[in-house]
């Protein structure tokens, strides 16, 4: 038994190693402007829903404006706008917004946001959240044999395996990587997960923990991963 728990508070402590903790940096709040890279305030333009507008680069679509504050316009009479990079996990409405991805903040979940990384985390209590981070340098593959490996040592403890699942985000089935632990060391129950999803540049890794049976909160997550909208 001590064996057990030796083995799950190591995996666990790997765990909480790669989840990105709320309050680690600066984050733009839900009643401030997005900040251009010289540090000036600047207003998002929306889209039909309200959220706001991506260019091809990813960058937030925002109003420019003159010395005065003027919205500028063009020779057509058109406003003028231009691309801003998100240095910034930003608040905007129910959305979280970062350089590479954005998604919703459903009824009872809280941003927990780092200061690049999304995370949502439930707001009765438990420690329930969901993350997403984007790595550079690295390869679909490689970041899932990672996340497998911690899934694994998991299992093992208890004599379990990986489960594998499809799971849709923003269209496409992706990998659905987890372990659920009815019984863990602290008597409690767990559940961690992992989604890989490759975009052209980055690698996004999204972890799902619950401390639940997952089977009573899925629809939930399905939901809130049908959010994500990956942009780089």
């Amino acid at each position: 038994m001590k064996m057990k728990i030796k083995a799950f508070a190591a995996a666990t402590a790997a765990l909480l190693l790669i989840i990105p903790m709320g309050g680690c940096g600066d984050k733009v709040s839900k009643d401030e402007l997005v900040t251009d890279m010289n540090g000036e305030g600047v207003v998002a333009v929306t889209e039909d829903g309200g959220r706001i507008a991506r260019d091809d680069y990813g960058n937030v679509v925002v109003e420019v404006t003159d010395e005065n504050g003027k919205k500028m316009k063009d020779e057509n009479g058109e406003y003028v706008t231009e691309g801003v990079e998100l240095t910034k996990a930003v608040v905007i409405g129910n959305r979280i917004e970062n350089a590479h991805c954005a998604l919703t903040v459903p009824k009872g979940w809280s941003d927990a946001s780092s200061y690049g990384s999304i995370q949502i985390q439930k707001d009765d209590g438990s420690t329930d959240s969901i993350s997403i981070d984007t790595l550079e340098g690295t390869d679909e593959m490689t970041v899932r044999e990672s996340c497998l490996k911690l899934l694994d040592a998991i299992a093992d403890s208890y004599s379990l395996k990986v489960k594998e699942d499809k799971l849709k985000i923003d269209g496409t089935a992706y990998t659905f990587d987890s372990v659920y632990v009815e019984k863990d060391s602290s008597g409690g129950k767990t559940f961690v997960a992992f989604i890989v999803v490759p975009t052209v540049q980055y690698v996004n890794k999204i972890m799902v923990t619950l401390h639940d049976d997952p089977a009573k909160g899925m629809n939930e997550i399905n939901d809130i991963l049908n959010s994500v909208e990956f942009h780089q």
